[in-house]
């Protein structure tokens, strides 16, 4: 899982205090928010409120998803068609919009400034992956397959909010997802959301090799892994996930090309005098919260040994300290979730 994922689940929100009871989920739909709002946090805020008429599942933003409600519960989002309303039998999220998008009034029309379409065509990409790789994860805990029907309302588990209102009559007429894909010429569609989500769950569950990295506007970036031809500079200072290496540069999640990365002085080479390890250890500890390449060699350390790493990401979070706590409790260390001396000098035995 390379997303983020925080749950902040609406409980002042009238649609979690619905007594509606959905069925299932039997299948999910997927929404993107329709305004240039592209905060997650934006959206969970707004929602958990009394006066809130809308309330998803989940919102996404690139590489970071909030659970707002339950997935058992029934959501305000899709509203009503001829044929029904899944609000009454699926889960369902939005995908949050770029900043840069202006929208002509009410309808799902909209401009971009010249300069900022790539900014916008990156920010929707990484919202699409991200959206897969939530799907994946939910449709494979559910046992539901993203390319079947469900049998009872004859069409498939996983649709848009597009498809629901104009083509299957179970959701209000609107053109979200896919609004954004086609005006923004980008190559995705329900056909291979749905596609990628199933090549996402069947795909082997090691940790992905990847990392984020912070870029600055007016970062180069190019063809190749030589910076000798520059294919353009990034355009907005944010974080960017690196998904391949090559020297010292690392290849851009988007595809548009390569950059090139300062990498932090790696960990020393274990040496038989545990004396030096453990003074090593003491001098630079590993915690919540230290991000490195130090991080990336304990969690591939600790998931070789089969505990719990889920990505080999640099970032000691969560994840990393309940690894660690589990290998102190096995190795019979003391349990503090930090790898200090201690956990070095048995990780290198």
């Amino acid at each position: 899982m390379a997303y983020k994922l925080a749950v902040k689940i609406a409980t002042k929100s009238a649609c979690y205090n619905d007594p509606r009871k959905m069925q299932g989920p039997l299948g999910a739909m997927l929404h993107s928010v329709g305004c240039s709002q592209p905060s997650a946090e934006n959206w969970a805020n707004r929602w958990n409120s009394p006066t809130a008429t809308v309330c998803a599942t989940y919102v996404i933003e690139p590489n970071y998803v909030i659970q707002v409600l339950p997935e058992n519960k029934r959501p305000w989002t899709s509203g009503s068609g001829a044929n029904g309303n899944a609000n009454n039998y699926m889960f369902q999220a939005e995908m949050t919009e770029p900043a840069c998008l202006q929208y002509q009034g009410g309808s799902a029309k909209f401009n971009v400034p010249a300069d900022r379409l790539k900014e916008a065509q990156d920010f929707v990409t990484a919202t699409y992956w991200t959206a897969v790789e939530l799907y994946a994860d939910r449709f494979k805990a559910l046992g539901l397959d993203p390319t079947a029907m469900i049998p009872t309302k004859k069409h498939p588990t996983l649709i848009s909010h597009a498809e629901g209102g104009a083509k299957y009559k179970v959701a209000s007429n609107h053109g979200d997802p896919e609004h954004l894909w086609s005006q923004l010429k980008l190559p995705y569609t329900m056909d291979t959301f749905r596609r990628d989500v199933k090549l996402a769950m069947s795909a082997t569950p090691t940790p992905p090799k990847t990392e984020t990295v912070r870029l600055t506007a007016g970062t180069p970036y190019y063809k190749a892994p030589d910076g000798k031809t520059v294919a353009g500079k990034i355009e907005v200072t944010t974080n960017y996930t690196i998904v391949g290496h090559s020297g010292n540069y690392g290849k851009l999640k988007s595809g548009a090309g390569w950059v090139k990365l300062t990498d932090d002085p790696a960990p020393p080479t274990p040496t038989p005098t545990t004396g030096h390890l453990a003074a090593w250890a003491d001098r630079n500890p590993i915690k919540r919260g230290t991000k490195g390449k130090h991080v990336e060699v304990l969690q591939a350390i600790l998931y070789d040994k089969g505990y719990d790493i889920r990505q080999v990401d640099g970032n000691f979070g969560a994840v990393t300290e309940n690894a660690v706590k589990a290998y102190q409790k096995d190795q019979k260390l003391t349990v503090d979730g930090w790898a200090g001396a201690q956990v070095w000098e048995a990780l290198m035995r």
